[in-house]
């Protein structure tokens, strides 16, 4: 992902406002003064705001963990080394993420400060889960890769857009361009609404823009244990 997110970075004629993206950013590091068994903060309250749907909220790798899954070692060799930082193992879900959480982790810690600051003040993490719930102000019923769950989630989005419905079929009638020529491949229904979670997320006033926890610890290079969202008023989780 980083080496597609730095051409994607580079490719823009203007740096962007604010860009959400649905990876882990604040990792658990070996040189961290707690050692035993932890986890996120953010991934325990996104799990309460989630309900029922709580298991699409993955347990992110710490990052030497994260770096060896990209590095191609195996998922036995990478939870073991998890195991070593934060006390537990590494669900194959999360193995099979871990690759890109390792590169946009070195894409926020490139370049010079100035840079690396530029790329931090606009690349934050975000789960679309956690958006759609602060849209619809409370949990959904139904899953998004279900014909029912799609619609739910449509109508949801017109809680912050005009015909998300529209936009919904205007980027699926590229895709379907760009994957007869072959450049895009095995991008879902819920891609699409998930991205589109996260652009209407990002494209929010400051006002609306909130983080879980609301007071993020920050990470070993000082990135944000964080998932933001957008709502008038916060999200009903345990603090």
């Amino acid at each position: 992902m980083a080496g597609d997110f730095e051409e994607l970075w580079e490719s823009f004629d203007r740096t962007p406002d604010r860009i959400l993206v649905d990876v882990p950013i604040g990792l658990f590091d070996e040189d961290d003064d707690e050692t035993g068994e932890r986890g996120r903060r953010c991934d325990t309250l996104a799990r309460n705001a989630l309900g029922s749907r709580s298991a699409s909220v993955f347990t992110p790798p710490a990052r030497q963990a994260a770096v060896r899954a990209r590095d191609g070692k195996s998922h036995e060799d990478v939870s073991e080394t998890n195991r070593d930082i934060v006390g537990k193992g590494l669900s194959i879900q999360a193995y099979h993420i871990a690759p890109g959480i390792a590169q946009m982790d070195s894409f926020l810690n490139s370049g010079n400060e100035a840079e690396m600051e530029r790329r931090r003040e606009r690349v934050e993490e975000a789960h679309p889960e956690v958006c759609f719930v602060a849209f619809n102000g409370g949990e959904l019923e139904h899953p998004k890769t279900s014909a029912v769950g799609l619609g739910e989630r449509l109508s949801v989005l017109e809680n912050v857009a005009d015909d998300p419905a529209k936009t919904f079929r205007e980027i699926t009638r590229e895709l379907a361009e760009h994957e007869d020529e072959g450049d895009v491949t095995d991008v879902t229904a819920d891609d699409v609404l998930d991205a589109l979670a996260l652009a209407l997320t990002a494209s929010a006033n400051e006002d609306e823009l909130r983080t879980i926890p609301e007071n993020p610890p920050k990470d070993q290079r000082r990135l944000p244990m964080q998932m933001v969202y957008r709502a008038e008023s916060p999200l009903e989780v345990s603090r």
